[in-house]
Parts: C-alpha cells; structure tokens; sequence
C-alpha cells in the first residue's frame, strides 16, 4: 500500500453552517481543479488541509460528492 493512501484528509467547511467534511485529498482533487488548487501550498489552505466554500450550502456540497 502506498504511503499517499495515509495522507491526513482534506477538512471542507461549507456554507454559513459551517459544516464540516473530511474527503479524501487524492480523490477530492483528481475530481476538481478548484479543490486541487486549494490544496497546494501557494494558497493559505494548503498546508493546513482545510478549505472553505462559502458559496454553497451543505445539501449541494453532499450531491457533489455523491
């Protein structure tokens, strides 16, 4: 098993909620660019693995990961 299937999860906090998810970094990002981006370490999010989506309610975050 690769140590990558180890690494720490990324922490999504969506919408003025505030609810949390913890995905899968690897799988979050080969799905989308934005959660690739967010993850590096250019942004502030990166190396804390916590991003936030502010723009979206946690109902709509949910049907995204299905």
């Amino acid at each position: 098993m690769k140590m990558s299937s180890f690494e720490m999860p990324l922490k999504v906090i969506v919408g003025k909620e505030k609810a949390e998810f913890y995905i899968q970094k690897c799988l979050i990002c080969s799905e989308s660019g934005f959660f690739e981006a967010a993850s590096k370490n250019d942004w502030e999010s990166g190396p804390i693995n916590n991003v936030e989506v502010i723009d979206a309610t946690p109902k709509v975050f949910k049907m995204f990961l299905s």
